[in-house]
């Protein structure tokens, strides 16, 4: 019979996504059993499992709430296993896209499990190729504002990845886009020679690649903190001489303008 589990979850989810939130009303009837076949399943299904109970958030969003306790405990069961943590994040994720500022309350038993995957990185850059480094940026930039008591432990980890050593540029250049977006949602000023500092020498001497997404991520935190910016300028204005032929420089050159008028 459990060679059939996948293809009825798979039928299941068909289902869930045609009716939308009409479903809701079917949830006491699937989510018990859902749970406990990701407990009881082997390795393969639960991943996949995990993935499809994130999908199943995605379109229930806030009407997951009464089940959040028991799919947080299965989380935090198998979080040790790493093969399913990609997919834990994607799970993640989605809570904390549907409930908001309701999450905010689990944040503190999540927050050290995302920063493991962060710190690992960090200390083996092929790590950084994982999957797993992009779904932690997904879910803290998920987290919106309820990300800003955490920044002083989460913007070190984050930014120090846009100097990896890595070969490959995945990490990297996700972790500017990252910060760009971020710029305009939560309060970086106090924050703004953590980011600049590792970002200047990304533009200074990491690979060509990441220099235009580099300015374009300078530029936006200089129009969100606004003449607090004028300070950092002055160790990033020899190098930005540099690469003043980038496109994306004449931007940054007229946003820096208009902060000294």
């Amino acid at each position: 019979l459990s060679s059939y589990h996948q293809m009825v979850v798979q039928a299941v989810m068909f289902i869930f996504r045609t009716l939308g939130l009409k479903c809701v009303t079917l949830l006491p009837q699937i989510m018990h059993p859902i749970l406990g076949l990701l407990k009881s399943s082997q390795q393969g299904l639960r991943d996949f499992l995990f993935q499809q109970l994130g999908m199943l958030v995605s379109i229930v969003k806030q009407h997951i709430r009464p089940y959040l306790t028991q799919v947080l405990v299965l989380v935090h069961e198998f979080w040790p296993e790493q093969s399913y943590q990609a997919q834990i994040l994607y799970l993640i994720g989605e809570v904390a896209s549907a409930l908001k500022d309701e999450f905010k309350q689990y944040i503190p038993q999540l927050m050290p499990k995302m920063l493991a995957v962060l710190h690992e990185a960090q200390v083996d850059p092929r790590a950084a190729h994982d999957a797993r480094c992009t779904k932690v940026l997904a879910v803290l930039e998920m987290l919106d504002t309820n990300l800003d008591p955490y920044l002083d432990v989460t913007l070190p980890a984050i930014v120090s990845l846009a100097e990896s050593d890595s070969p490959r540029l995945e990490v990297p250049l996700a972790v500017i886009n990252w910060i760009r977006r971020m710029c305009r949602r939560v309060s970086l000023a106090e924050y703004g020679s953590r980011i600049v500092h590792p970002l200047t020498r990304v533009l200074d001497t990491g690979p060509p690649q990441l220099h235009g997404p580099c300015v374009v991520c300078l530029t936006s935190l200089m129009l969100a903190i606004g003449p607090s910016f004028l300070v950092l300028q002055r160790c990033l204005a020899p190098v930005m001489q540099r690469r003043r032929g980038l496109p994306e420089a004449s931007k940054y050159q007229v946003c820096l303008e208009k902060l000294y008028r």
